[in-house]
């Protein structure tokens, strides 16, 4: 079933397409897959008890909410959508977390990003504000490629900062 997931996440993820042709975040989910799954192998390798393959296909599909909307509601979007695809039930979560990185209620209220009554919405679907280590994997994957390039946090989180503000 591992590489079952996997597959399933690159056909949902990329399709017939060719790499050359994917859109910016497609590469970038791309290159969060390899990175998650990199990090997964490791941990694995340390006899820590995860699910790698989830890791790898969650990362592959945390952005897939970008097919519908561009903007900071994609988690929640790609949420929606995943729900919806009984093979990706558990990858939905990663759509999620990626996005409110554990975050509190107060937390997210008290910087803007969304409104209190979508939270609260969100919030009912569950609790986001736990990480399961996967959920940590993937977030530290995302925070590792900067499109499709694997670059260092600090890195990242700047370039975030100039784009979003």
């Amino acid at each position: 079933m591992n590489g079952e997931l996997r597959k399933l996440a690159l056909k949902r993820l990329i399709g017939k397409r060719k790499v050359s042709e994917l859109e910016k975040w497609r590469r970038h989910s791309l290159a969060t897959g390899v990175i998650a799954k990199t990090i997964a192998d490791a941990l694995v390798s340390r006899s820590v008890n995860l699910d790698a393959a989830l890791c790898e296909a969650g990362a592959l599909l945390h952005d897939i909410g970008r097919e519908r909307t561009g903007g900071m509601l994609h988690g929640w979007r790609g949420y929606q959508i995943l729900r919806k695809e009984r093979h990706f039930l558990r990858c939905a979560r990663f759509c999620i977390t990626h996005w409110l990185k554990g975050r509190s209620e107060e937390e997210i209220l008290k910087q803007g990003d969304i409104s209190e009554n979508l939270l609260k919405k969100i919030l009912k679907e569950g609790d986001f504000s736990v990480l399961l280590l996967e959920d940590i994997v993937v977030c530290v994957a995302d925070s590792m490629a900067r499109d499709d390039v694997l670059v260092d946090i600090k890195s990242r989180y700047d370039d975030a900062r100039r784009r979003y503000g």
